[in-house]
């Protein structure tokens, strides 16, 4: 039973470290990748208007913005690559995505926390919860854990594989 159980824990790693892919549909699946396009396609109209501001817009220059959307993207693909967008709630991979994209850049924790206001006072889809607890420190360690789930799975993997 302890085999069994550990050969299966080890198949997804077996099959990332051979850079195998594999799509199980499932309308599961969909609907929480469909979400997660949502979740990208706000936090990106959110991001433009943002750039379209006196305080940001020598910042988020056309190339920033495009050099931001891609590493967002390149990160959504690598949590797809994981079981992590099973176990998380889809805004949050695209929070995780748009955070860390951001970070990379200058002024991108400010530009973060104006995107999160902005959502959390907007119409949008995406809503940040407003309450009297919430706190942009929460939701950065909320998107921290996303960051620990895809960091643990590729250190498993790296063991595994020599």
């Amino acid at each position: 039973d302890e085999k069994r159980d550990a050969i299966i824990e080890m198949e997804q790693k077996l099959l990332f470290a051979l850079k195998y892919e594999m799509v199980v549909h499932t309308p599961y699946r969909l609907s929480r990748v469909l979400l997660l396009l949502v979740f990208r396609i706000i936090i990106d109209a959110v991001l433009l208007d943002v750039a379209r501001t006196e305080a940001f817009k020598t910042i988020l220059t056309e190339d920033t913005l495009n050099q931001v959307q891609s590493t967002a993207d390149n990160l959504i693909s690598t949590v797809g690559r994981t079981d992590v967008d099973l176990t998380v709630d889809p805004s949050y991979v695209a929070l995780y995505a748009s955070h860390n994209a951001l970070k990379q850049i200058n002024e991108g924790d400010a530009i973060f926390a104006t995107v999160v206001d902005r959502l959390r006072h907007g119409d949008s889809v995406l809503h940040v919860p407003e309450s009297n607890s919430f706190s942009l420190e929460s939701l950065i360690k909320r998107i921290e854990q996303v960051t620990l789930a895809v960091n643990d799975f590729k250190m498993r993997v790296m063991i595994f594989v020599p």
